[in-house]
């Protein structure tokens, strides 16, 4: 039978339907049938105003809310064969394209992710839009190479034998060492000059 549901349960993830064809029959409370319940889980619920497929015995008395189905009220959002998709009523959608082998997620708010063990993604190439803050070490097995410029507010940087300089240095030293350091000049019969800097090693 289909119907609209008229009120949700969120607790016990249950819903009243209202059948026209029934004279406008009212439901009991009927759970929306879900993929898992025990061991894996799962939670979906029709807001108000969907219209629903539900399973009923002979009297409506009981029965068991089967899904959701689009109507010419409410259209299908998207008509291709080839897309798995989900909206949300704020916005936010998932969508998968097999046909083009593309997943995308426009998420109207923050993501989080947390993880116990690694996570490990592989691409050839990861593009990020934005800021971004790291807050522990990072590691890199290849270069790294910079458009623009690179600011540190201190710790250690730390060159190999043969490499830039075979020291090591703060990178606060480095600026008072440079930061300081001067050119003395000269008056001589001929015109001005500089002697080299007295920047120390």
């Amino acid at each position: 039978m289909t119907g609209i549901v008229v009120a949700v349960d969120e607790q016990s993830c249950c819903v009243r339907v209202e059948f026209p064809d029934r004279d406008g029959l009212v439901s009991g409370w009927l759970p929306v049938m879900q993929d898992f319940c025990v061991g894996n889980q799962e939670y979906k619920i029709p807001d108000e105003g969907n219209q629903v497929v539900c399973l009923m015995d002979e009297h409506c008395e009981d029965g068991v809310v089967l899904g959701a189905i689009y109507s010419n009220a409410d259209p299908p959002p998207v008509t291709s064969r080839d897309l798995y998709y989900r909206r949300f009523k704020d916005g936010t959608s998932l969508q998968y394209d097999r046909d083009a082998h593309k997943l995308s997620a426009d998420v109207q708010g923050d993501i989080d992710i947390a993880a116990t063990g690694n996570i490990t993604s592989t691409a050839p190439l990861w593009t990020h839009n934005g800021k971004l803050t790291v807050t522990d070490d990072v590691t890199a097995q290849k270069k790294i190479t910079a458009t623009n410029d690179i600011t540190s507010t201190g710790g250690n940087i730390t060159a190999p034998a043969g490499d830039v300089a075979d020291k090591v240095r703060s990178q606060a030293a480095d600026r008072d060492i440079y930061d300081g350091h001067d050119h003395v000049y000269i008056s001589t019969a001929g015109p001005l000059h500089s002697n080299p800097p007295t920047q120390q090693e």
